[in-house]
């Protein structure tokens, strides 16, 4: 992955590839068809682990909210460390974005999986409005991380500040979806606030 981080997909060759793990160019057609099938594996093999360790946040246990904040927590900090382990550049993550979306599509399902598991379980356990469909809210979470990600990589947010941006979005879907006590009505006597505003 290194020598696709440095040099971009298109740049790299299976030479270069062969020779940096220390075979020739037709050792590696006994196990890959091309260029493009060995990127594809390791593609798969990286986000494999991601989402092995993922999972563990969402049977972790914990409230809803902690194991949202988990899940976008961890896939984030597994993400960034695997880009600069392997020296991805802006530039060749630009060439390379739209072959990540497309490899790594079943893995994307994963993590809307995830969300869903765990607002199914906030419903069942009375925290989450019953009401809510589970596969809208994961997505809404997916897109949100979608777009961190990006800004971080684009360095319009600093990658420090990641986190903070994380409990925001948490904060305002779990404002949005939590279940709330009905308010009694005497809470707010409607002659009270008739009578507001009169002279």
């Amino acid at each position: 992955m290194r020598r696709f981080g440095a040099q971009g997909f298109r740049k790299t060759t299976l030479d270069e590839i062969a020779g940096d793990v220390g075979l020739v160019k037709s050792a590696l057609y006994k196990y890959f068809r091309s260029k493009d099938d060995l990127f594809d594996a390791m593609l798969d093999e990286i986000a494999s682990q991601h989402m092995a360790a993922a999972e563990q946040v969402v049977l972790s246990g914990g409230d809803c909210a902690a194991r949202i904040r988990g899940l976008l927590t961890a896939l984030f900090d597994l993400i960034f460390g695997s880009l600069r382990e392997h020296g991805v550049t802006l530039e060749n993550w630009n060439e390379m974005r739209p072959l990540f979306a497309a490899r790594t599509a079943r893995h994307r399902q994963g993590f809307s999986d995830f969300v869903r598991r765990i607002v199914a379980d906030g419903v069942a356990r009375g925290e989450v409005r019953p009401e809510l469909d589970p596969a809208l809210l994961a997505t809404l979470v997916r897109l949100s991380f979608d777009n961190i990600f990006e800004q971080v990589l684009m360095k319009t947010i600093a990658e420090e500040d990641c986190h903070r941006y994380i409990d925001v979005i948490v904060s305002v879907v779990m404002d949005g979806i939590r279940l709330r006590e009905a308010v009694p009505v005497a809470a707010a006597p409607i002659g009270r606030l008739a009578g507001r505003g009169r002279s």
